[in-house]
């Protein structure tokens, strides 16, 4: 983990004007990747009350409609699973964005330095964490659709009493 020793950081004060907006605008990232996370573990939570209050309650009408169709079971395992990974690809969002504005503070107080090797290194490492940023936020955003999608997918084929073609 870093440490923002005044070392690490370049040593130099910099000016709050030169970094608030991009503060601002971080912090609209992380509420919204705060937001997804949210919801995807709500959706875990319904996974929850679709198993033990719908299909476990049903009785043997529910337990049948889970052995009679194997597409019920696939949903029921495939939903909690796209919801957990949208949680995962959330969190690991919210570490790179604040790892991402601890390169570009670094930026600024190295580049007040003059001839300092490591900022082209920080530049490098800002663009990287940049571009896992913007994949993990397609990512959250594509595993909670699917996940409400599967979780939407189950309910109706539980209470439909499985697929019947």
């Amino acid at each position: 983990m870093r440490t923002f020793s005044e070392k690490y950081l370049g040593g130099s004060k910099v000016h709050e004007d030169r970094y608030k907006i991009d503060v601002i605008v971080l912090e609209k990232y992380m509420a919204f990747s705060t937001e997804i996370l949210r919801l995807a573990l709500l959706g875990i939570a319904v996974y929850g009350f679709l198993v033990s209050n719908i299909v476990l309650e049903i009785g043997e009408s529910g337990l049948l409609a889970l052995n009679a169709n194997m597409s019920s079971v696939v949903f029921l395992f495939l939903g909690p699973i796209a919801f957990l990974l949208s949680s995962l690809a959330a969190l690991a969002h919210r570490f790179y964005s604040s790892d991402c504005l601890a390169h570009y503070v670094r930026i600024l107080r190295l580049s007040e330095a003059e001839g300092n090797e490591k900022l082209k290194t920080e530049k490098d490492s800002l663009e990287k964490d940049g571009k896992r940023c913007k994949n993990l936020i397609i990512a959250l955003c594509i595993f909670l659709v699917l996940g409400a999608f599967l979780a939407v997918c189950s309910f109706g084929i539980v209470l439909n009493g499985g697929v019947h073609v």
